[in-house]
């Protein structure tokens, strides 16, 4: 006899652009719904839904700056706040999973995801309130039922970091939605047009505009290509700008004074996968990374792809991307420079990579969580 499993959700991250933890969150509250076997419930950090948010709150960031100001220890204030409500109105469930550390007040099953542990190796890409809210991690994990990774290198991360029982921890990949797939010239033309590109003309980039992106390292590399390839193939930036962008810019400025970036910032969701799609090459040397989800959008999509043998990445690439070392510029180039003279190499890479970007949904994403729900309500 089946039961159906009455499952709380906290997707107070939905209510924000969705970033990665919100592009997890929504794909599994969709899988969910879709899911006879579970009863989702989910919260937005002052009330309950049954509906799951398509997109997130217009105007939030302007009216989170206004609390950031006039509230002190705003994220202490709205972290009590969304205690009291998430306690007051809570269904009757058999489990709660927190996707984003730090579970809420809860009597009942609770099951963890942690996407990556950055705060503890790279603390400083963190605003210093959520550094200090993230002294109760451990505590967090002691009290998780189960705990989910989006990766088995974020797993042992944790396991050795934080002394969890390994019995409790289960790797589970991220998926990537069929947005992402092989296009014409024909279907990009109109939003490549619209951005001042052509098809299969530039090298893309994605990522926020930070060091641990190692953006420098793709620019260092890019500015030793032949004049002649820059101006054919310019490079293409989609990401927004964060923090200690001074040597970013410090690298980039010869680069656009000669015309060979383009900085697209911050990019529409619609037309995102389009970019990628026409894009000749994908790079991304990312230091660390708890899946790393690009390299697998552009695998998708089927672009070659260049990436740092780091962190969690080559589980996510395998052996479809070059993977070069994090700190070789030199390497880089040079892997650049093969892909762009030899079409043949690129077409094999291209199907390779759409074989393996196979392995990654979101469909197995939610059964394999819900597994986990199933070990935990034991």
């Amino acid at each position: 006899m089946s039961m159906t499993i009455k499952l709380a959700i906290n997707a107070t991250c939905l209510l924000s652009p969705f970033t990665g933890i919100g592009q997890y969150t929504y794909h599994l509250g969709k899988q969910m719904l879709a899911d006879p076997e579970v009863s989702p419930h989910f919260f937005y950090g002052m009330y309950w839904s049954k509906a799951l948010r398509q997109a997130s709150v217009p105007g939030i960031g302007w009216k989170k700056n206004v609390v950031k100001k006039i509230v002190p220890q705003s994220y202490a204030v709205t972290q009590a706040i969304k205690k009291i409500q998430f306690s007051r109105g809570v269904p009757e469930v058999d489990i709660y999973h927190e996707p984003t550390y730090l579970p809420l007040s809860f009597k009942q099953k609770i099951v963890l995801t942690v996407h990556d542990i950055s705060f503890v190796r790279y603390p400083e890409t963190h605003p210093a309130q959520r550094i200090t809210a993230m002294k109760k991690f451990p505590q967090a994990l002691a009290r998780a039922g189960a705990i989910i990774t989006d990766s088995h290198y974020t797993a042992k991360e944790l396991i050795d970091c934080f002394d969890v029982d390994a019995e409790k921890v289960y790797p589970i990949h991220l998926g990537v939605t069929d947005e992402y797939h092989l296009r014409s010239e024909d279907e990009v033309k109109h939003t490549l047009l619209s951005h001042g590109l052509s098809y299969q003309q530039y090298i893309l980039v994605v990522g926020t505009l930070e060091p641990r992106k190692n953006l420098q390292l793709v620019f260092a590399a890019y500015s030793k290509l032949p004049d002649a390839l820059k101006k054919r193939f310019p490079l293409v930036v989609v990401g927004m700008r964060g923090w200690e962008t001074e040597k970013i810019d410090e690298s980039l400025a010869v680069l656009l004074s000669g015309g060979y970036v383009k900085i697209l910032g911050y990019v529409l969701s619609e037309d995102l996968p389009l970019i990628y799609a026409g894009a000749k090459l994908f790079v991304y040397p990312s230091l660390y990374e708890g899946f790393g989800l690009p390299p697998l959008e552009a695998m998708a999509s089927g672009v070659p792809v260049i990436t740092s043998n780091r962190s969690s990445i080559p589980e996510v690439v395998g052996s479809a991307g070059v993977q070069i070392d994090a700190e070789d510029a030199m390497g880089l180039k040079h892997s650049m420079l093969e892909l762009l003279d030899d079409e043949n190499k690129c077409q094999v890479m291209r199907l390779a990579g759409l074989e393996q970007s196979k392995k990654f949904t979101w469909e197995k994403c939610a059964a394999a969580t819900v597994d986990v729900y199933k070990k935990v309500i034991g």
